[in-house]
């Protein structure tokens, strides 16, 4: 049986590595966002933002844990994830976090997850709320990645942006991965 995270993984793999890998590809993404000027010269801090992860078998940007503890204060239910989490430096010492949820066809929200994402991006840009395994950065771009049977849903509201499957799949031969 394959688990949850590999399934959400052949979306978010090609994705990844699209953002750290081509400025096109960046500007593409955040055109229309308060960064989408600072697309092409932002960079992505890489594997150091990996470092202050305990030892994971997935790539260092993916499946950032909310703290499961009742002291994190964008905690809900149980603890809640971001799927994939890049960090980039940009102009005027300004660094720049995406936080990504990644919805594949047939999924759904859960109660309060959408709400919690912007909630959560700014926690984790404030140095006084920030988790320590959490890479500095003083802004954030939420972005819900999903299908079109998302369209209607009231939770794509809670996002700067929000990209279809459909639009990636034009510009990342392969995606998602099979």
């Amino acid at each position: 049986m394959v688990l949850y995270s590999e399934l959400e993984l052949r979306y978010a793999r090609p994705l990844a590595n699209a953002i750290l890998e081509s400025g096109a590809f960046r500007q593409w993404l955040l055109a229309g966002t308060k960064h989408e000027n600072s697309a092409l010269e932002a960079r992505p801090v890489g594997e150091i933002q990996g470092s202050l992860r305990t030892l994971s078998k997935n790539p260092y940007w993916f499946n950032y844990w909310c703290g499961k503890d009742s002291k994190c204060p964008c905690r809900i239910g149980a603890g809640i994830e971001t799927d994939i989490l890049l960090i980039f430096d940009c102009a005027k010492d300004r660094s720049l976090g995406l936080h990504m949820e990644i919805k594949r066809p047939g999924d759904q929200f859960r109660d309060g997850q959408a709400e919690s994402y912007s909630r959560r991006a700014a926690c984790w840009a404030n140095p006084n709320t920030r988790p320590t395994y959490v890479w500095p950065h003083q802004d954030f771009l939420t972005m819900l990645i999903c299908g079109q049977d998302f369209a209607s849903d009231r939770g794509l509201q809670c996002f700067d942006k929000v990209v279809f499957h459909d639009d990636i799949a034009k510009r990342i031969p392969g995606y998602p991965e099979v």
